[in-house]
């Protein structure tokens, strides 16, 4: 039975090196595996648990907290593709407070449910199209604001991604219309 300080390999070529207790992985310890992946940190029970950093075989990375071998509490993902996500985890999902960077440029701010954007939250787009408030499901939902490239604004009411409801929209010259608005 592996008990202690120990090194572990695998047939696959995953190494193991760090604290076992009763046959488990328990403790600190590093695991590598044979396509490049790499974990660093706590383990509890043979599960990643507590502060830990995960390297990914393709490039992208995990630095922050783990419980029963998810991504749990604050932790900073960065993406192959560029992209990255830092705030909060639940069960390996985006869930609370949080800051979205899309490879493309586009940038969110906000709350997070199951990782969707989902609460209040502020989005940037690359185009310079700006979107502040309620969101449901990945959608604009209910009161906020949307600010267009070309200066106009419009203040209001959304339901699923459209102006719908009341709402204001001035233009960059002072025009505009105030009244209600049908996706």
């Amino acid at each position: 039975m592996k008990h202690g300080k120990g090194k572990l390999i695998y047939p696959n070529g995953t190494v193991c090196e760090g604290d076992f207790v009763d046959d488990t992985k328990h403790g600190y310890g590093v695991t590598a595996d044979a396509n490049g992946g790499y974990h660093e940190g706590d383990w509890a029970n043979g599960l990643q648990n507590g502060k830990g950093t995960l390297m990914y075989p393709n490039g992208g990375s995990y630095v922050g907290e783990f419980k029963s071998g998810k991504k749990n509490g604050y932790g900073v993902n960065i993406l192959d593709n560029g992209g990255s996500y830092e705030g909060e985890w639940v069960e390996n999902n985006r869930h609370g407070k949080g800051t979205l960077c899309s490879p493309n440029g586009n940038n969110y701010v906000g709350e997070f449910i199951n990782n969707k954007k989902h609460g209040y939250g502020v989005e940037t787009l690359r185009n310079g199209t700006m979107y502040e408030g309620e969101w449901q499901e990945d959608q604009y939902h209910g009161k906020g604001t949307l600010t267009f490239p070309n200066k106009s604004v419009y203040q209001g009411d959304f339901c699923k991604h459209q102006m719908h409801g009341y709402g204001v929209m001035t233009d960059a010259k002072g025009g505009g219309y105030e009244g209600e608005y049908v996706e």
